[in-house]
């Protein structure tokens, strides 16, 4: 089973899980199936091996146990998986996507948000224009690990780094349009855009204001994955 493969466990599909975000028992399941992978194309022999054992001898430098072996393939296979899901969910939204973030760092946790919108280039015309992608939601934010999930219409990850871990929900913002007897009409005139949204999150003065604004002016993104896996 690879890290990419959509697994469900008590509701929750795993999208997308470095291998250092792997569970003891799913590693031991990871290192089973890359051993039976290298024992069928005859780089290693059906037995057991001890983790410092030398499996292929050469120069010092090109001399490689068997825990090396084993850790390079798992490597080689998280990226190719991490490139198949990034095909996978390559679909522009209609809306403006937000990473809504639970902050970790080393004096402690924090709120913010950042809009993920990017910038692409028109294949005939040269021009550029801003795009929002569904596979946005696999990005690392500079950080080391991530673990990407589907759960309750939500999508959501964990980024790890080396003082803590981002909580991240995606989001989908739409332009909200005010008529004329709205009492927001005199702030926001005929519609609130994504910069309004994040004045309003900005001056949030508690977090039940925060997530107040965020459940008024976005919505789940989770229905897009699941018509993409076929969930229901």
């Amino acid at each position: 089973m690879s890290q990419g493969t959509c697994v469900l466990t008590e509701q929750r599909h795993t999208i997308f899980k470095s291998v250092h975000c792997l569970s003891t028992q799913e590693m031991d399941r990871e290192k089973q199936a890359v051993k039976d992978y290298l024992i069928d194309v005859g780089q290693l022999e059906d037995r057991e091996y001890s983790d410092d054992e030398v499996v292929r001898k050469g120069c010092s430098h090109c001399r490689k146990t068997y825990l090396d072996l084993i850790n390079d393939e798992l490597n080689f296979n998280e990226q190719c998986n991490y490139e198949a899901e990034q095909a996978n969910l390559n679909k522009e939204l209609n809306g403006t996507l937000y990473a809504i973030v639970d902050v970790g760092r080393w004096h402690g946790r924090h709120r913010a948000f950042k809009r993920l919108t990017k910038r692409a280039t028109h294949k005939d015309s040269g021009n550029c224009y801003p795009i929002d992608n569904l596979n946005s939601v696999l990005d690392y934010f500079k950080c080391d690990y991530i673990d990407v999930w589907f759960q309750d219409g939500e999508i959501k990850s964990e980024t790890i780094h080396h003082d803590s871990s981002h909580r991240i929900t995606f989001r989908e913002f739409f332009g909200v349009d005010l008529p004329e007897d709205d009492p927001r009409y005199e702030e926001y005139g005929y519609s609130i855009e994504p910069v309004d949204f994040e004045n309003m999150l900005q001056s949030a003065a508690s977090d039940e204001e925060w997530l107040a604004v965020i459940n008024e002016y976005t919505k789940p993104i989770g229905h897009y994955v699941a018509d993409i896996y076929g969930w229901n």
